[in-house]
């Protein structure tokens, strides 16, 4: 993590301090500003934690002190709700002028409510993040005890909070008396993030639940289960940095795409901007010898079914691929190409793999592959994913209706995988289960829906915040590859829907390189290729 310590000036002329923290390579996917808690400061270790989980995914941070608080100028009691909007607006700007205009929005306690506030006068900014916030500005007076009645009676008070006074003036109470937050949240037109811990005892989780009926959608809410008001745990701030991240990440690349020319976009699928690891060899595509469009839930084991079909195949040296969902991969063989990064890729593979039958049907029925000329060549499977130990002792799946169980659990209206979670669940204890897992325990909140489950379920188990999450096996041997301990429990192959999870390859009709692709196929269902699949997880065809 690289950061710089900068300072701009309020309305008032003050200088306020400020830190931008930027990821190792300095060259950001987006920008963030975060708004710290009531007469907290920047460098709280929570928001430090939390910014430095946002680096290593490739935001860039601001955090600035509030006028009159930290190392910034100012009089505390001079200030007001309105005063840290006005002082968040600024900041923007200020980043917008001199580094890079603030894609999302991420507050902490008070500064949730004043980033939603603030996030109408921030044009920039696509998505906004709360984290522990008051779904009322006023709920703060609960931190003055008795000396609100003071400050209303003599006009202010010495407040002591948190170990330290601070003089408070009405003028301050009188401010948040005029905040119409309802009416801001339900217009806010931004995607909105509300993180909460049902164990939060100086916000209580109704307010999260307040701010969630009040907002429109595209809004999510994570249980940030057993964290205390401040995350003082670091596993805790940095849990809430990954999601973060996660979630931020649609809505970077949903912004991206208005900026494509139109005309045309208008013709070509895009290609999102962040999606860059997933085209390999992009600058051998002109003199490729093999161009593969793989399903991209194969990504973890590319590199080396590649490295082993060239040891077979010497003479064929230059490969590209992709691992792209595979539905973006259909769009862009049926359209001849892509935009990337503004520009038309013209690309066009030898080979395509699917998880669907239906897209080699589409493929078939425009003329693009040959009848029936593709073939199953691989399957996956769900299986259980538990904290090191499994300390729930989860046996099975009927386990997940326990009543203490936390689960991480991938939302059918967003992830596909879903579909056949909610099978194996059917299968295992009939609709009473599904009912049970989807309904019953998500309103007691130890069903815990995910925005993306291969991301955020890992971490979560790794955290300790979830006691188990249905995954791919895929993505449980990945996750252990990238240090997130976890074990696992199989689920059984009459529950773990391998016979219903088909990958099929096929070789385009007027693939460019046909007598290589043929190779290639041929070399997919070798024992060569199908161990290296199950070492990733996957279930060989020829175990079916």
């Amino acid at each position: 993590m690289r950061f710089k310590n900068l300072a701009f000036t309020n309305k008032a002329g003050q200088k306020l301090a400020a830190r931008l923290d930027w990821p190792d390579d300095l060259k950001p996917r987006a920008y963030a500003l975060f708004a710290h808690c009531f007469t907290c400061t920047k460098n709280i270790k929570a928001i430090s934690n939390i910014s430095r989980a946002l680096n290593r995914e490739g935001f860039a941070v601001m955090r600035f002190d509030f006028t009159g608080l930290g190392e910034s100028e100012g009089d505390f009691a001079d200030t007001n709700f309105s005063s840290n909007v006005d002082d968040l607006i600024i900041a923007a700007e200020f980043m917008a002028q001199n580094y890079g205009a603030p894609k999302i929005l991420v507050g902490h306690s008070l500064g949730g409510a004043a980033v939603l506030q603030a996030a109408a006068k921030i044009p920039s900014a696509v998505a906004v993040i709360t984290i522990a916030a008051p779904a009322d500005p006023r709920h703060v007076t609960h931190a003055l005890g008795e000396s609100q009645a003071i400050i209303e009676r003599r006009g202010e008070a010495n407040v002591c909070l948190a170990g330290r006074t601070f003089k408070i003036k009405k003028q301050f109470l009188d401010d948040l008396a005029t905040v119409p937050m309802q009416k801001t949240i339900r217009n806010l037109k931004k995607a909105l993030l509300i993180l909460h811990s049902p164990t939060d005892d100086t916000v209580s989780i109704d307010n999260a639940a307040k701010i969630f009926q009040a907002a429109r959608h595209p809004k999510s809410f994570v249980s940030l289960d057993r964290a205390d008001h401040l995350l003082m745990n670091r596993k805790d701030s940095f849990y809430a940095g990954n999601l973060i991240a996660a979630w931020a990440l649609k809505y970077i690349e949903d912004a991206h795409q208005p900026e494509i020319d139109m005309t045309v976009e208008d013709s070509y699928p895009v290609i999102p901007s962040s999606r860059s690891d997933d085209l390999h060899g992009l600058h051998l595509v002109q003199e490729a010898d093999l161009v593969l469009f793989m399903a991209g839930n194969q990504f973890m084991a590319m590199a080396e079914i590649i490295a082993a079909f060239q040891t077979e195949n010497p003479t064929i040296k230059k490969i590209f691929y992709e691992t792209l969902p595979p539905g973006l991969e259909l769009k862009q063989i049926m359209a001849g190409g892509a935009v990337y990064n503004g520009e038309l890729l013209q690309i066009y593979p030898d080979i395509f793999t699917s998880v669907s039958a239906k897209s080699m049907q589409t493929l078939e029925a425009a003329g693009r592959i040959r009848e029936n000329d593709y073939y199953l060549y691989l399957h996956n499977r769900l299986t259980l994913m538990v904290p090191p130990g499994n300390p729930a002792a989860i046996k099975g799946v009927t386990d997940l209706g326990r009543n203490s169980v936390r689960i991480s659990q991938p939302d059918p209206a967003n992830e596909d995988i879903a579909v056949h979670i909610m099978d194996m669940y059917r299968e295992a204890g009939g609709d009473e289960l599904v009912e049970r897992i989807m309904e019953e325990k998500r309103a007691e909140g130890t069903t815990v829906f995910t925005v993306v489950h291969h991301r955020e379920t890992p971490l979560r188990i790794a955290g300790g915040t979830v006691d188990v999450g249905p995954v791919w096996a895929t993505e449980a041997a990945h996750a252990a590859t990238r240090g997130l301990e976890h074990d696992v429990v199989e689920p059984g192959e009459k529950l773990d829907r391998r016979d219903h999870i088909n990958y099929y390859a096929c070789r385009l009709a007027d693939a460019p390189h046909p007598n290589n692709a043929q190779k290639f196929l041929n070399f997919l269902r070798l024992p060569t290729a199908q161990n290296i699949y199950r070492k990733y997880g996957f279930v060989p065809y020829s175990d079916r």
